[in-house]
């Protein structure tokens, strides 16, 4: 029996089959190559990115490119340097000027950097960048640019990046981000005082309200200052003499008040304060802060220092601010009995007039209990300017009588 072999023609079939099977195995295997290569260069992003932010965890701010080459020495998996990208504003060599100074300055204290990328591959911009870290991708070739300048090692860049994450594979960190790994909370420029001392009229006044934190200003004073006060107060003076309803500021260390008070009576100041976190007002920290500040006239008064009026009768009110709202609530007793159970915002009027002798007694309390006396003493006592009638203000648990 003879056996039978392939023709040609079955061998040309057989052929084409298998160069079918392997071409299409090899591109298989090619896009299974180029798909690990970007899964691996993710991967090593991550890392990049994470030991910039354990730098920046235990010195306090962002490494710049030398110190990032130490900090992460990795290549792509195309073979490449990652590229790291960063404000002038969160490295060393800016945070040293202020130091300098004296000033205690971090990352906690930024409100914002000029850093922002547009991705035209995925159509979006993301604000306030603190760092980012990219790979030139398979094409070996940078398609990231600073301010239309392209972008082909680690550095600094100030403002726009244009970059396309189809090409460039890119990964970035906000600035809020990163305060979150740092820990920072709530907003660092604070008004240090909580209260002003009260004064005497004739007798020389002198008060200063001061700040910290934030970025302050390296000359011509660390903060911008402002106040709302009533006209006249008290014949008073300010420094920097700047009225914020008007939308002025002065720049100076603290804010002053000082004088010789021509007249008594009890005002409520508002004292704010802006430090310099950017050119533009929204870029800046700001804060502010109400005071009552009581000025006494001691001439022909009685022995605790009020003016003693000579009325038959009087009325009396009370007005209560508290911020937050909740705090610091306010009752009123008269004559024993608690006639204002309480409230942290509002005002109380008493329906009756009251006798020369008649008792009162302002609390931070609900329910006129505890010991929390804010003001006590008779109607005729507490009448201070001897107009017969008695105006209590109280601002965030401290009140003052008028």
């Amino acid at each position: 029996m003879r056996r039978r072999g392939f023709t040609l023609i079955e061998m040309a079939i057989i052929l084409v089959i298998l160069g079918l099977i392997l071409g299409i195995g090899t591109g298989f295997m090619v896009q299974f190559i180029k798909w690990n290569k970007r899964k691996v260069t993710g991967e090593k992003l991550s890392t990049a990115v994470e030991s910039v932010i354990g730098f920046v965890k235990v010195n306090g701010y962002l490494p710049d490119a030398s110190e990032f080459k130490s900090v992460f020495g990795g290549k792509d998996e195309f073979g490449q340097d990652f590229i790291y990208v960063y404000p002038y504003k969160l490295i060393k060599s800016f945070f040293e000027q202020y130091e300098s100074k004296g000033y205690d300055v971090s990352i906690c204290d930024v409100k914002s950097v000029s850093l922002r990328i547009i991705d035209n591959g995925t159509n979006s911009t993301l604000s306030n960048v603190a760092f980012f870290v990219f790979s030139k991708g398979e094409d070996y070739r940078s398609n990231t640019h600073c301010d239309g300048s392209l972008i082909t090692d680690s550095g600094e860049c100030n403002g726009t990046v244009e970059t396309d994450t189809t090409e460039d594979y890119l990964k970035a960190v906000t600035l809020y981000e990163l305060k979150q790994y740092l820990g920072c909370v709530g907003i660092p420029l604070k008004i240090l005082n909580n209260s002003l001392p009260d004064g005497v009229v004739g007798e020389s006044y002198n008060a200063s309200v001061f700040a910290s934190g934030g970025i302050p200003f390296l000359s011509g004073g660390k903060y911008e200052w402002c106040y709302d006060a009533p006209d006249g107060w008290g014949g008073l003076t300010v420094s920097p003499d700047k009225v914020c309803s008007s939308d002025q500021w002065g720049q100076a260390d603290e804010f002053e008040i000082s004088g010789i008070p021509a007249s008594s009576g009890t005002y409520q100041v508002k004292v704010c304060v802006r430090d310099n976190n950017g050119s533009e007002d929204g870029d800046k920290y700001m804060t502010c802060k109400w005071f009552v500040v009581s000025i006494s006239d001691f001439s022909g008064s009685s022995d605790n220092g009020s003016v003693v009026s000579s009325c038959d009768s009087y009325t009396f009110t009370v007005s209560v601010t508290s911020n937050p709202r909740w705090a610091h609530p306010i009752s009123t007793s008269i004559l024993g009995k608690c006639v204002d159970w309480g409230r942290t915002r509002g005002t109380y009027s008493y329906s009756g007039s009251l006798d020369p002798n008649a008792t009162i007694t302002v609390m931070e309390a609900w329910w006129c209990s505890g010991s929390n006396v804010r003001l006590s003493g008779t109607a005729q006592t507490l009448d201070t300017n001897g107009d017969c009638k008695i105006v209590v203000s109280c601002v965030n648990g401290k009140c003052l009588s008028q």
